[in-house]
């Protein structure tokens, strides 16, 4: 007997909560000056939005304003894998514990699959599916001409990113099938403060929702059995059978919402203008954190439920190396908190008027998502597929594998890195209403090479960008800007040969997605085979300010 295709599935996804590697930064912001200059505009903020990209730029504004801005994106996720590999070290082990048996082959292997429908995670209605991801969004200053300071508040989404797969036919189902994640912020009461003819000065406070929630599947790929195989046998009666699913089954699914209603942040930010040529300004976006929590509920599939049924004998043995009672149940719900923290952001940045009608925009930037090392998820009791999953890491200690679940908890390793980028805009005075602006951003991606996976479905991306802006009176003004974001990755698997030409080992590159490392089930459901996948993004702005 054996169960070890249930012991090598754990769980779950999870995730890119995390912003997809930068994916989204600035971008959800809705500024269309903004996106067409590639979010070049640390030296030359936009209006209201300066609250996010620079609060100092609040200073410039004069009178009363407010500004309504509409947003507009659609995506399209491209999940991709290729043929199945094993050694023979771990066809041995298989047959091994599976007298009679010829090795499976896996169904995920040559899939292929495109999805274009957006998923948003909102206030009250949770986890929602929209038909185009739109969001109107605006905002308002004061100025007090004698004091030289500007106050300001807006709404807007720092970030906001979601999708929804086939859940029969992507492949990237069992990295999630509906996923969102949004940070809306509802209050941000600003200042900016003209302290000399040059500079200013500027602070921001932001309020807000920040939600998460996805629906996957999981299963049980094999690579576990090659230090686990028989374990359980030796822990059984010698008549004791216990049956299983097929390899590669999927083990369940889970769905999970989580939300904080109130997570504050702030903005400072310095904006020098020594000549009328010339300006320099710096941002710094603070850490944030979110508290979340909310609502999970696990659906087990009925050979799973089967093999836990059969195993409750054996919970006091399994209590002994790391697991718990299991429960046997087809469903699992309560209540689960996660904590997430929003790294800080520094940019850089100047604003030189080379000709009477030409000016260009250059940032640096960078931003600190190493501190997105692991993500903790604690559900409010003991849940069969973590039991099963602390049982595993116990016993894959030995391998080096990290301790990364509790029959409780689940703490997700992401380490991610640093990002350091730059980008460029181009505006040109085109007569003395209209200005053409161009932008071009690459985009460093805070997921290293051997992390990448389908729940981060962004990597190193570019985007373009192109707009205008139309002064229509001394009061009002129109903006419109476009974008264009790309982003390809991949996660190999290596295979050396020995002096005879016969495999030697084999090792999947992405820690996080292909990882063959016996014991690795946090989380690697493509183990063994090579993945693929690529993000495009189309992006429309419109905004109107207007003095009042």
């Amino acid at each position: 007997m054996t169960a070890v295709k249930w012991l090598s599935a754990v769980p779950i996804l999870f995730w890119s909560l995390l912003v997809f590697g930068q994916g989204t930064q600035n971008i959800t912001i809705g500024n269309p000056k903004a996106l067409a200059l590639g979010n070049a505009v640390t030296a030359d903020p936009p209006g209201i939005d300066s609250i996010h990209f620079n609060p100092a730029g609040l200073a410039k504004l004069t009178g009363h304003q407010r500004n309504l801005k509409l947003m507009v994106a659609g995506i399209s996720l491209t999940s991709e894998t290729g043929d199945q590999h094993h050694s023979p070290e771990v066809k041995t082990a298989y047959e091994q514990v599976n007298p009679g048996a010829t090795f499976p082959i896996d169904d995920q292997a040559n899939q292929k699959a495109t999805t274009s429908n957006p998923m948003v995670m909102l206030p009250f209605a949770g986890l929602t599916n929209t038909p185009i991801m739109i969001a109107p969004i605006g905002g308002a200053s004061f100025q007090d001409p004698h004091q030289r300071w500007t106050i300001a508040t807006m709404a807007y989404t720092p970030q906001a990113f979601g999708f929804k797969r086939d859940r029969d036919n992507d492949p990237g189902a069992y990295q999630g099938y509906e996923m969102g994640l949004s940070r809306i912020t509802y209050l941000s009461p600003s200042i900016g403060l003209q302290l000399t003819d040059n500079l200013a000065i500027g602070a921001s406070l932001g309020l807000s929702w920040h939600g998460f929630g996805t629906k996957t599947k999981f299963r049980s790929p094999e690579q576990t059995l090659i230090f686990i195989g028989g374990s359980l046998d030796q822990l059984q009666d010698e008549d004791q059978t216990t049956s299983f699913g097929g390899a590669f089954d999927n083990v369940g699914d889970l769905t999970l919402e989580l939300e904080d209603t109130l997570s504050p942040s702030f903005n400072f930010g310095l904006l020098w203008e020594p000549y009328p040529w010339l300006a320099l300004g710096l941002v710094y976006q603070s850490e944030a954190t979110a508290k979340m929590k909310g609502s999970y509920r696990m659906e087990y599939t009925d050979s799973f439920q089967a093999t836990a049924k059969q195993l409750q004998p054996l919970s006091p043995i399994f209590s002994v190396i790391g697991g718990a009672e299991f429960n046997a149940q087809s469903v699992e719900k309560g209540h689960a908190e996660m904590e997430m923290v929003l790294p800080q952001h520094i940019a850089i940045g100047t604003s030189i008027q080379l000709l009477p009608d030409l000016k260009v925009n250059i940032d640096i930037k960078w931003t600190e998502y190493s501190s997105w090392e692991n993500f903790t998820i604690t559900f409010d009791q003991n849940l069969d597929f973590l039991n099963l999953g602390s049982v595993i890491s116990h016993l894959a200690s030995d391998y080096g594998v990290e301790d990364n679940v509790d029959p409780d908890e689940l703490r997700m390793p992401r380490q991610y890195q640093d990002v350091l980028s730059w980008a460029i805009g181009i505006e040109y005075q085109w007569d003395n209403r209209t200005t053409i602006r161009v932008g071009y951003e690459p985009r460093g991606s805070a997921v290293p090479d051997d992390r990448v996976d389908f729940l981060v479905p962004i990597a190193d991306a570019t985007l373009y960008g192109l707009g205008m802006g139309y002064q229509i009176d001394r009061f009002s003004s129109f903006d419109i800007g476009v974008g264009y974001l790309s982003s390809e990755f991949e996660a190999d698997i290596e295979t050396t040969l020995d002096s005879n030409g016969n495999i030697e080992s084999i090792e999947g590159e992405s820690k996080n997605a292909n990882d063959t490392t016996p014991g690795q089930v946090v989380y690697n459901p493509y183990a063994y085979l090579p993945i693929k996948g690529s993000t495009e993004a189309f992006l429309f702005s419109v905004a109107y300010q207007q003095a009042f």
